[in-house]
């Protein structure tokens, strides 16, 4: 009878036991133990303590994730095709969200002080995260494309009308899915494009990718055509130093015409300018490079990352098209993007500029280690720009 009343005392104090301490820390790691343990000092009234052990548990599940990862990156550096390089990125995503949803349960335990219910948002929480990893992995995999429609000054170019495809962000690497390439091939192909546009990172510079395996995307992509060529930039994730891709001529053998701080025309239509990558405040060389006009034809800018777009409405360019930002990629991470860029991602005229931002194709979080790149969208979409243009 002693022992049924002092275990009534127990769940009614809040108190977990040793026992669910080891059983809970086990499965989801020091995080959870660092809630469990707060849980107690907040139900002996230790309050003022409570806190202090959630951020060294966040910190120490952080620290286990990237030394586990870095052991995998070693083994897939040497082995790329080893199978948990993809398991794992999808572990560190699922993490993400795992250490995010259970800040949910440790507010849910403070305020309602009902241990079962914390047990079962701790359930609800790993169900959610592996729901959103499914979803996620989905979006990720599947492009869409998104249509615009726009009008703009026809001025002296024999065009009435241009259908543009835009993919920014391919992040071609050692662990891109062939499938997925394979998709996004077709979807390109099916609709036909006049001219297709690449605003920067599309073969990694970053890691280890191989030549084999560039060599095999180019073969499912070399049967993308338009009227008027491929044209593209670089990003921050292809730049020359040491790219394999430059090494085996990969934008020459997929006719891409590849742009830096130049400005082309294509015979009386329109001209392409195309600028190197730079950051923020870094002023953008528009007005110097339009200064080599002959004709008076719209102009379309491909700039790799939406800064200083300013510069494109002072110089009156007619459409920019750029990537980068990849919307944050993964919920809550686009309200970052949001406050960092003018545009973030979509649409947007400013004055008699019209600026698209695309979230891109595929995933690149974290740079200098591919294998833990995050195959995941939740807030964004992979994402295939056709924008219509009717000139008047």
């Amino acid at each position: 009878m002693d022992n049924i009343k002092e275990q009534e005392n127990v769940i009614k104090s809040g108190l977990y036991s040793e026992r669910q301490l080891f059983i809970t820390a086990t499965i989801g790691g020091p995080a959870i133990a660092a809630f469990i343990i707060s849980c107690n000092l907040w139900a002996t009234e230790k309050r003022s303590f409570a806190i202090i052990p959630v951020l060294p548990g966040l910190i120490l599940s952080f620290v286990i994730l990237f030394s586990v990862e870095s052991v995998f990156h070693f083994i897939t550096s040497h082995y790329p095709h080893f199978i948990t390089s993809i398991v794992l990125r999808h572990i560190a995503a699922f993490a993400l969200y795992f250490l995010l949803l259970t800040g949910f349960a440790i507010i849910i335990r403070f305020i309602l002080k009902n241990k079962t219910l914390v047990l079962a948002t701790i359930l609800f929480t790993i169900v959610c995260g592996v729901t959103i990893l499914v979803i996620g992995t989905h979006i990720n995999n599947n492009p869409v494309i998104n249509k615009y429609s726009i009008t703009i000054p026809k001025k002296s170019s024999t065009l009435n009308s241009l259908k543009v495809i835009s993919v920014s962000d391919l992040h071609l690497k050692n662990i891109t899915s062939t499938v997925f390439l394979k998709k996004l091939a077709d979807k390109i192909r099916s609709e036909n494009p006049d001219i297709i546009f690449l605003p920067g990172d599309i073969a990694e510079t970053y890691g280890n990718t191989t030549e084999e395996n560039l060599n095999l995307f180019i073969e499912i992509l070399k049967d993308i055509k338009s009227d008027y060529g491929i044209h593209a930039v670089r990003g921050n994730h292809d730049l020359p130093r040491v790219n394999v891709a430059d090494k085996i001529d990969f934008n020459r053998r997929l006719g891409i015409t590849l742009l830096a701080d130049s400005l082309i025309e294509l015979d009386n239509k329109i001209y392409i300018l195309g600028l190197k990558y730079r950051g923020n405040n870094e002023k953008r060389p528009i007005d110097s490079l339009l200064r080599s006009r002959t004709k008076d034809l719209p102009v379309i800018l491909l700039d790799h990352a939406p800064y200083c777009l300013e510069e494109a409405c002072k110089n009156k360019i007619d459409v920019q098209l750029s990537g980068h930002t990849h919307y944050g990629q993964i919920w809550p991470l686009n309200y970052v993007t949001d406050a960092v860029y003018d545009i973030a991602w979509g649409y947007k005229k400013i004055e008699s500029t019209n600026i698209f931002v695309s979230c891109g194709v595929q995933d690149a979080i974290l740079p200098g280690s591919q294998d833990l790149s995050m195959p995941v969208r939740i807030g964004s979409v992979s994402e295939i720009l056709e924008i219509n243009i009717e000139f008047r």
